[in-house]
C-alpha cells in the first residue's frame, strides 16, 4: 500500500509528515529482481520533493481516506512505456508570433481559436 502508516500534521504555516525511516527506505527500493531463492533489491531513491514536500493537501486527503483501498498500479497490472518514436520535435509544436504562455492564456479564454505553429517539417508554418 502506498504510504501506509504515515501521519500528516497540518498547521497554517506548514505541513509535516510523520513517517518512519524504514518505510521511506522501502519506498525507494527498485522493483525486485529474483536470483534463485534470494530476492535482491537496490535502493534507487524516491521523488520526495514532489511527493511529500510540494504535493497539494488533496493528495494527502485522498491517501488518508483511501489507505485501505489504494494499491500500486504495478501490483495489479503490467506497466510499460508506450511507443517511443524518437521524434519529439515533431510532436512539440512552437507557436509563431506568440509565446507559449500567451497561447495557453488564449486557449483558456477561447479554446477554438486557431493558432499558427511551426512544425518540425523543415520549419514550415501551418
Amino acid at each position: 500500500r502506498p504510504m501506509a502508516g504515515f501521519r500528516v500534521l497540518k498547521f497554517p504555516e506548514y505541513r509535516s509528515l510523520l513517517w518512519d525511516q524504514w518505510s521511506l527506505y522501502r519506498e525507494g527500493l527498485a522493483e525486485s529482481e529474483e536470483e534463485g531463492l534470494v530476492e535482491t533489491r537496490r535502493y534507487e531513491g524516491d521523488k520526495w520533493g514532489g511527493k511529500y514536500l510540494r504535493a497539494p493537501d488533496i493528495f494527502f486527503t485522498i491517501l488518508e481516506k483511501g489507505k485501505e483501498k489504494l494499491v500500486r498500479l504495478g501490483d495489479i497490472a503490467e506497466v510499460r512505456f508506450g511507443i517511443k518514436t524518437g521524434a519529439n520535435e515533431f510532436f512539440y509544436l512552437q507557436p509563431v508570433g506568440r509565446t507559449v504562455k500567451e497561447v495557453a492564456e488564449l486557449a483558456e479564454k477561447a479554446p477554438k481559436t486557431p493558432v499558427r505553429v511551426k512544425t518540425a517539417l523543415a520549419g514550415k508554418v501551418r
